[in-house]
């Protein structure tokens, strides 16, 4: 059953870049809503695929659904352009490879009839391959003010995950009418957006539904290990993660959640030496984030962690060397 119009209006922007695979299901996911107040932009980074082919079936037939070109600036660039293009109350940001459950605008325009709030999050599914959905919850639910940032808002960026992603929620238009994608981040653009967004919002609402599902590709840059990523990774969440660094009663703790990015991007990266990280970390801190009064320095505990990783990402690297020797012998 579609629900008539309302007063809450949303726009939905897709950045797309070479998604001819999955891209009409997230189109298709927008268009059946069960609230059809909203319109669709499209953001085509340049495709070489038959993206774009797909995507004009859809505006030919559809007054709410338009496509915009981009020069193959990336999906911050993809993602700016498709913000200055909304003209609704609500933006909502959806990858081309994920898709929207049918009542997620009636669900979230329901609420937001009662609490007209900056910030809406909600939960979503995670699947990966087409294999079965797992609910991914919240540790919020419902309503928070600004004044309650710090103590309940700000530790969700820095223990856990949950606010890195600019999907899985909608944003008021107006609340981020300066606000704009880092467009030199080719990783972590999203926790830096998020940031910046929630130190500017005065209320958000997080909801306890499931409205959406996020698609795990083994392919994308973010499930990718090799050195240059992992120094790329660790860059950008430090400059992300300076953000909060300038309250100063923040400091502990982003300590704290960077050195923990940090172990977990090495132990990513098991196949390169400790030293090689550690290098890179050091210099890194001198030349991207002068301004954090050296908050990122590496602890005795982290340096330690990494000595002993380190052994251990050698000795596994001999053995796998040993394996692959003995299988060509066979």
């Amino acid at each position: 059953m579609v629900i008539k119009m309302k007063k809450i209006s949303f726009s939905v922007v897709i950045p797309v870049y070479n998604a001819e695979k999955y891209i009409k299901v997230a189109i298709e996911s927008v268009l059946n809503q069960t609230y059809q107040n909203f319109e669709l932009i499209l953001v085509n980074d340049n495709s070489i695929d038959n993206s774009e082919l797909l995507i004009k079936t859809y505006t030919r037939h559809n007054k709410n659904v338009f496509l915009f070109l981009n020069s193959g600036k990336g999906v911050s660039s993809a993602r700016n352009l498709g913000m200055s293009k909304c003209k609704n109350d609500y933006i909502i940001f959806l990858d081309a490879d994920d898709f929207l459950e049918e009542n997620c605008l009636e669900k979230i325009a329901a609420m937001l009839e009662k609490y007209e709030v900056d910030i809406v999050r909600f939960n979503y599914n995670k699947f990966f391959c087409d294999k079965n959905k797992i609910p991914i919850k919240q540790k919020l639910n419902g309503r928070l003010t600004e004044n309650e940032f710090e103590r309940k808002i700000l530790p969700l960026f820095l223990n856990s995950y949950q606010l890195n992603t600019v999907w899985g929620g909608a944003i008021k238009r107006s609340r981020i009418q300066e606000l704009r994608f880092k467009e030199n981040l080719i990783l972590g653009e999203d926790l830096a957006f998020n940031i910046n967004l929630f130190k500017k919002a005065k209320d958000y609402y997080f909801m306890n539904d499931v409205l959406m599902n996020y698609r795990q590709n083994p392919n994308s840059i973010t499930h990718t290990y090799n050195i240059e990523l992992v120094k790329l990774r660790l860059k950008n969440v430090l400059y992300a993660y300076a953000e909060l660094s300038v309250i100063e009663s923040n400091l502990k703790r982003v300590k704290k959640r960077i050195e923990k990015e940090y172990i977990s991007e090495f132990a990513c990266s098991f196949c390169e030496s400790g030293e090689k990280i550690n290098k890179f970390y050091k210099e890194m801190i001198s030349s991207t984030l002068e301004n954090t009064n050296n908050i990122i320095k590496p602890t005795f505990k982290l340096k330690v962690l990494i000595y002993i990783k380190s052994i251990y990402c050698r000795y596994i690297k001999n053995i796998l060397k040993k394996v692959v020797f003995a299988i060509k012998e066979i």
